[in-house]
């Protein structure tokens, strides 16, 4: 950023309207008197990253106001001294602190008023490398040390999978330079041995072929090998303790199911042995599908051959990664209760096995809660679960707000089946649903594809020229809970977030279509329950002569609900009967 923010400091000194980035970078060395803010944190930082701060600052002129108390209040006293409308930031998706941010973003509530201006919020981690290696800029040596630093104390993780087969041959990259900058060339076998400890959990469950793998390639490259046969955790705490162990390399990547709020370096989970992750692979794309154990991974039928078939086409030739996963095959976890269904006197069937399923709507829109706008929407789609047995417990309107989503998602997302949101969904500052979302699993935002793949994608045809690489909000989505659920009537994929599905619906006609293509789709999770039998009766009696009446009902039919409304206050009163009956009943 402090290069990008020189670049642009010397054309608007130079007024030129074009820059070689490189040339401009390396060459312009004139002061940048841009004021500079550092939090100095002596106990949290290492001093390598302490020097290279103040060296640089001194190198290219930047008038640097240091922060030693607590950063808010800090950053009070100065913006104080000396107002600011605005503050450059290194933020990017995937930090802790990015969850909600654009490129223009105001301070958090409570904060001195400020905009937080994010001009790399969008680059990935290899995007930096990329900028600082192909600039030829310096930066922090402390960066290039881990293999000096902890070699004899690093393992990694192997698996014989496609993303761990990637990253072997990036550590063996890395062992060469390590030995080259070292001198050793020469004693060592560049093209084969890398004596990095490696470590591999063999399971029964994986096809023999990856076995079979496994054991050839770590053979070739003379990997020494250590097998957990037992659980992962507690063999893992065996060979740990045999031979302590700093770091370990994983070939993990967002939209893995336990990429879940890992970064680049995370901390082993509580609970488990120490060591740090470290995930060099963790922000790159697919290029292969994904292979699980023999009992949940089936041939993935979007690489079928049309010309036969029993054929398929290697896994490379799958066209969009978002569906590397569609081979794994879902298990569905239903949750059965056994109830004695009441049939007001009829055909009672005890012991009954029926699925109770429950749902949650959530409509976004600050035009609903204004009144400039009817949700018919949550109307439509309660009918819409009510048709195939699913109750909805709950519904509730929400403003365009990522804190009030995410507090209406967490309270939804653990005592129903299915959360169901309206709204907040797509490029605009208002469109927060995804974000909230993310919000309330404690993930963070990640780009998914590059824009590359957009241009010859859904959203391209969806927006067309109007399609622009700024809108990458379109991309972001939860990393590594999100499911893209494909249908070939579908223009876009609708958004599964473990057990909260965004809707992009906007009339109660896209709704019909995205519902149908829902119920025909496995991964959605929307299983048909045992219908709902209503039965509907008016009276004339007054509500104090029917209320013992109704009483003495809800108590001997507990599992039938019983509910009353009044067209007007004057007319009948009209009762509803709603409750699961046994099929002889619900014909009558």
């Amino acid at each position: 950023l402090l290069h990008l923010l020189r670049a642009g400091y010397y054309l608007h000194k130079t007024s030129s309207g074009h820059v070689d980035m490189d040339m401009t970078i390396n060459h312009t060395v004139q002061n940048c008197p841009m004021r500079t803010i550092y939090f100095e944190d002596p106990a949290n930082t290492f001093p390598e990253i302490d020097s290279f701060t103040y060296e640089t600052a001194s190198i290219y002129g930047l008038p640097l106001e240091t922060i030693r108390t607590d950063y808010k209040c800090g950053l009070e006293v100065l913006l104080k001294e000396k107002p600011t409308k605005a503050i450059f930031l290194g933020t990017r998706n995937g930090d802790p602190n990015a969850v909600g941010q654009q490129q223009f973003s105001p301070s958090s509530p409570g904060w001195p008023p400020f905009i937080r201006v994010n001009p790399i919020l969008d680059w990935s981690y290899s995007d930096v490398w990329s900028f600082l290696l192909n600039c030829k800029v310096k930066y922090c040596s402390l960066y290039d040390q881990g293999y000096a630093l902890y070699f004899e104390e690093v393992a990694f993780s192997f698996n014989g999978g496609k993303d761990s087969t990637v990253l072997l041959h990036l550590i063996r990259a890395g062992y060469y330079l390590y030995k080259k900058d070292s001198g050793d060339v020469a004693q060592m076998d560049a093209v084969k041995n890398c004596p990095l400890r490696t470590i591999y959990f063999e399971s029964p469950c994986a096809f023999p072929e990856i076995n079979s793998f496994t054991y050839e390639t770590v053979s070739t490259y003379g990997l020494p090998l250590e097998t957990i046969q037992s659980d992962f955790k507690s063999g893992l705490e065996g060979l740990l303790k045999e031979k302590p162990t700093k770091a370990i390399f994983i070939g993990t990547r967002i939209g893995d199911p336990n990429a879940v709020g890992q970064e680049q370096f995370s901390p082993s989970s509580p609970g488990w042995p120490p060591f740090m992750r470290v995930n060099p692979i963790l922000d790159w794309s697919y290029r292969y599908t994904s292979i699980g154990s023999i009992h949940d991974t089936v041939p993935n039928t979007l690489l079928s051959d049309s010309s036969t078939e029993k054929s398929f086409r290697p896994a490379y030739m799958l066209t969009d990664g978002r569906l590397e996963r569609a081979g794994r095959t879902k298990k569905t976890n239903n949750k059965i209760e056994m109830n004695s269904v009441a049939s007001n006197g009829m055909n009672n069937i005890e012991g009954e096995q029926m699925i109770s399923r429950a749902a949650s709507i959530i409509v976004v829109g600050d035009e609903i809660l204004f009144g400039t706008t009817e949700d018919k929407l949550g109307a439509a789609l309660c009918k819409k679960l009510h048709a195939i047995g699913w109750r909805v417990s709950h519904v509730a309107v929400v403003p365009n707000e990522i804190d009030s989503v995410a507090e209406e998602v967490e309270r939804c997302k653990s005592t129903d089946d299915m959360v169901f949101i309206f709204g907040g969904l797509g490029p605009l500052h208002s469109d927060v649903s995804l974000a909230g979302v993310a919000k309330a699993f404690g993930v963070r935002l990640v780009r998914t594809i590059t824009f590359s793949c957009y241009k010859n994608g859904l959203l391209y045809q969806l927006m067309g020229n109007n399609y622009t690489g700024d809108r990458n909000e379109m991309a972001l989505l939860p990393e590594g809970i999100t499911e893209l659920l494909h249908h070939k009537t579908l223009p876009l994929p609708l958004i599964k977030c473990r057990n909260v599905i965004t809707l992009a619906a906007t009339n109660v006609d896209e709704l019909d279509t995205e519902w149908d293509c829902l119920l025909d789709t496995q991964e959605s999770g929307l299983v048909q329950a045992k219908p709902f039998v209503s039965k509907h009766l008016s009276t004339t009696l007054s509500d104090v002569q029917i209320a013992p009446v109704l009483a003495k009902l809800c108590l001997e039919f507990s599992d039938v609900y019983i509910g009353c409304h009044r067209i007007s206050r004057a007319g009948p009163l009209v009762v509803n009967l709603t409750g699961k009956v046994d099929d002889e009943f619900s014909g009558q």
